[in-house]
């Protein structure tokens, strides 16, 4: 087996840090075989950050950028080689979680430079509501006990499940609670887990850690995101769910402590323990809310109102 020192790298330029970092997964790979799995993944991973490591080499060179500014990089990338390196004397997978962490501390940043930004934050709710005022408060009671980790909002299509969950969201207590972790995904009709998962991690501003090609890949990507997102409460909303996509939701059900996911959907799936059921309008709200749609604040529209209503 080929002896591999642990070198100090810190006088490397950036490129050279890195393309030592990718030698020693390629070696270890071939010599520690219980970390091969995740380190042949992780090296793929490298390989893409290659051409983004000369970019960042290239634009310091035409600013005459300093060492120092990308030195706290390779200083990150160094200590992910050294754990790497541990891989050749720990037969165990007692290291693998030290091993991820080090990796997502190493290449956040560098990440972040080529990913663009897919945003799945909650829009703002329309200017003008009615008839939410008692549902807002049943629902945001239901959600923050402690036992419920996945809530479904059903109702019939046009009650206003979407407008509600936007409302919810910008609750002071809901806000206070999830902070920056409320992510909102729009499902519809034919849900894709890759692009789903590919849309979360755009939205943390990083990608996954190696390319997402199945389901499976993309749940088990997921998990190490949330628990790289650490022990903050998470809020997970997946919006429009259909019949026949019920089991969407379990999959991104993970046993980790304050991860929510509420569910919007104009199906009853019996399969789901905790449920709020959404009424339509009562006659007075609604003809208040057709009344401001068509701009007719007089009430001269009453008689007309009335009677599409009914």
């Amino acid at each position: 087996m080929a002896l591999i020192v642990a070198e100090p790298l810190l006088g490397a330029g950036f490129g050279q840090v890195l393309t030592s970092l990718r030698e020693t997964v390629k070696d270890v790979v071939r010599n520690a075989r219980q970390f091969k799995r995740i380190l042949k993944r992780f090296g793929s991973t490298l390989d893409l950050l290659a051409q983004a490591v000369e970019d960042i080499e290239r634009s310091n060179q035409r600013r005459g950028c300093a060492v120092e500014k990308t030195q706290s990089l390779i200083e990150e990338i160094t200590k992910g080689r050294e754990l790497v390196l541990k891989c050749l004397q720990i037969p165990w997978w007692n290291l693998t979680r030290e091993i991820v962490s080090g990796i997502w501390e190493s290449m956040d940043s560098t990440r972040s430079m080529e990913t663009p930004r897919v945003s799945c934050a909650v829009r703002e709710p329309p200017v003008f509501t009615v008839g939410f005022d008692m549902p807002m408060k049943e629902l945001k009671t239901l959600l923050l006990k402690e036992e419920v980790q996945l809530l479904r909002l059903t109702a019939p299509g046009g009650c206003g499940k979407t407008t509600l969950v936007k409302m919810l969201c910008q609750d002071k207590e809901i806000k206070g609670t999830f902070k920056e972790n409320i992510l909102f995904v729009n499902v519809s009709k034919t849900p894709n887990v890759k692009v789903i998962v590919q849309i979360l991690f755009s939205h943390k501003g990083l990608q996954p850690m190696f390319e997402i090609q199945s389901d499976e890949d993309a749940i088990e990507q997921l998990q190490q995101l949330l628990e790289h997102i650490g022990s903050d409460p998470i809020l997970l909303i997946l919006d429009d769910v259909w019949l026949g996509s019920e089991s969407l939701p379990e999959k991104f059900g993970f046993k980790i402590p304050n991860h929510k996911i509420m569910v919007t959907s104009r199906t009853a799936f019996p399969r789901y323990k905790f449920t709020y059921n959404l009424n339509p309008l009562n006659d007075k709200d609604a003809m208040t809310l057709f009344r401001h749609s068509a701009s007719l604040q007089d009430g001269s529209s009453k008689p007309l109102g009335g009677n599409i209503i009914n």
